[in-house]
């Protein structure tokens, strides 16, 4: 164990809660339910903070019902929850300087058949959502934390989606008027939901966590970062899957790519009522099927086998996929069997010709039906469906998230589809000063929306493991962002394996999806790195049955190496790959 149990010393933490008004009545041999409702006698000094309160505490019994807002849109379906105690909290409640009412809401669940260790379960896109404090834990699993006797906790990041919402004023990102809500957003609130959560844990169970671990995907993969750099003391083991590790640099590439796929729509005449280009018809799924044909036809066999999956990463080149995109480039009128050539100028430029990060050339960009629904996958978060609407995420919310969070001073900007694309495509990207290109330009929140330099020396010193798995197909995080955070890492400690391990996953979109191998057990590998010290060379990952080919197996191997076909026995099973 590196972390420390809890913040407050044992002795002086058991005295604030006996002289705690009814606390006596809650030692720890009275029933679970007792034990529960006493927590709310638990006040602020005693959770390391004079604001934090325990609003409620209930034991729940046992059920197989899924939590009202757990999002089965991003997971398979999970197993039943067992009996527990359930918590909602509140912390640094205050009145922003916009005049809104902002906190940081936390939700707990303790199983009473604890198995001695803490899950702190990260957020997601621009948060807001207290959370449903099951503990996913990534890689399509259908069990959970909560399943597996960890206490868990999620939070809001210190606004709230529907309670902050300012359709004048972005909608879901209005809070970005205030500074303190910007820096709890950016990670600020992390420490002292740690803090109330390990003193919660100690006053149900009569004792601190053995083991700390905290699990995110996306914004939560940059609070895995956050946590393992600004709390290495806290926690033991950090998942931190397709971080969002520069999001101001994220935002720079979002604006510079709608900036492209709206001259290409407007050349083709893709014109809403309100004068937006409709960039979601830039594409057709046809004509990103082409895409990731050619991206295959160019690739697929470097590592060995032919096999739908680009596994040789770093040897496919834009040289090679040039050549396939000029088989494909039409002569003359566009047809579905061919790309315009100022399609292929786009992608070429978007991929190799960025002036941020280029992305790499993976089969997974492709349509509706590349790997099961394009739901987290390139179209669904870089154009949108074809139609009259922009629907795309990098409008619907990275674009909200541009004029409220990342200019500064702040735009007050309605928030429709319409309004935030004709935003983005008059939007200055080479005012610097202004805009958050690089990590720089705008105010207080870089600090903690900035992740990439992180050296984790402190996490890396007290043995602290972290792992990272990122989609090559990810359209919002490049895969070569975390890639290349991990080659400066080993620039500097020639022995970061020790510590911190990358995968790369081919195929998979944001956090999961895609044609690909995402159904993966990494949590477990990290509990058995960090408790039996056992390596995580390879990690088997199941393809899911919405896939091209399911149940076929794959090794995910720690960068920089990659999955090879050893040349004999059947592609569908991992066994006949080596890590290479």
């Amino acid at each position: 164990m590196i972390g420390k149990t809890f913040l407050i010393g044992g002795a002086l933490f058991w005295a604030v809660l006996a002289a705690a008004p009814g606390f006596a009545s809650a030692a720890y041999d009275q029933d679970p339910g007792a034990r529960c409702e006493a927590l709310t006698e638990v006040g602020g000094r005693a959770l390391g903070n004079p604001t934090a309160t325990v609003i409620s505490a209930k034991l729940q019994a046992a059920t197989g019902e899924l939590p009202p807002d757990y999002p089965s849109q991003f997971y398979d379906p999970i197993a039943p929850l067992p009996t527990h105690c359930e918590i909602y909290g509140r912390l640094n409640e205050r009145v922003g300087i916009d005049g809104q009412a902002y906190a940081v809401n936390f939700h707990m669940r303790l199983p009473v058949d604890w198995n001695g260790r803490f899950f702190f379960q990260g957020g997601a896109g621009s948060n807001g959502i207290i959370g449903n404090a099951v503990g996913y834990l990534q890689g399509r699993q259908t069990t959970h934390a909560l399943g597996l006797g960890y206490a868990v906790v999620t939070n809001d990041g210190g606004h709230d989606m529907v309670a902050n919402n300012d359709p004048e004023r972005s909608g879901l990102g209005a809070f970005g008027w205030d500074p303190q809500a910007r820096r709890e957003y950016g990670g600020a609130a992390l420490g002292d939901v740690t803090t109330a959560a390990k003193s919660l844990i100690t006053a149900f169970y009569g004792r601190g966590p053995q083991y700390s671990y905290f699990v995110g995907c996306s914004k939560g993969g940059q609070e895995g970062m956050m946590v393992a750099e600004h709390l290495p003391e806290e926690f033991d083991g950090v998942l931190a899957n397709a971080p969002a590790m520069n999001i101001p640099k994220t935002t720079h590439m979002v604006a510079i790519e709608s900036q492209r796929f709206a001259r290409l729509a407007r050349k083709n005449n893709q014109v809403g009522t309100d004068g937006d280009a409709l960039i979601g018809n830039s594409f057709s799924d046809a004509d990103l099927a082409l895409v990731s044909q050619s991206i295959l036809a160019a690739c697929d066999g470097k590592d060995g086998v032919v096999d739908g999956i680009v596994s040789n990463l770093a040897a496919c080149k834009t040289r090679h996929v040039r050549k396939e995109f000029a088989k494909i480039t039409c002569t003359g009128t566009k047809t579905e069997a061919c790309l315009s050539p100022d399609q292929i100028d786009v992608l070429l430029a978007n991929n190799a010709d960025t002036p941020v990060t280029p992305w790499p050339w993976d089969a997974g960009i492709g349509g509706e039906k590349n790997g099961g629904g394009y739901y987290d996958g390139w179209r669904f978060w870089k154009i949108g469906a074809a139609g009259a609407v922009n629907s795309g995420v990098n409008v619907t919310l990275v674009g909200p998230l541009i004029a409220s969070l990342l200019t500064s001073p702040p735009v007050a900007l309605a928030d429709k589809p319409a309004t935030v694309m004709n935003f983005l495509e008059t939007l200055d990207i080479r005012d610097a000063a202004r805009f958050g290109a690089g990590g720089h330009g705008f105010a207080a929140a870089d600090d903690y929306l900035v992740t990439d330099q992180f050296q984790l020396s402190k996490f890396r010193a007290r043995g602290g493991k972290f792992i990272s798995l990122h989609g090559a197909s990810d359209p919002i995080f490049s895969m070569n962002d975390t890639i290349n955070w991990w080659r400066r890492l080993k620039g500097q400690k020639k022995d970061v394996q020790k510590t911190v391990r990358v995968y790369a996953v081919p195929g998979m979109a944001h956090c999961t999806g895609g044609p690909t191998t995402d159904d993966v057990n990494a949590f477990a590998a990290l509990v058995a790195w960090v408790e039996q010290n056992t390596v995580p060379d390879r990690l088997v990952a199941k393809a899911r049955a919405a896939s091209p080919w399911p149940g076929r197996t794959r090794p995910l191997c720690p960068y920089p190496a990659y999955a090879h076909y050893k040349g004999h026995g059947s592609i569908e099973d991992a066994e006949n790959f080596e890590c290479r």
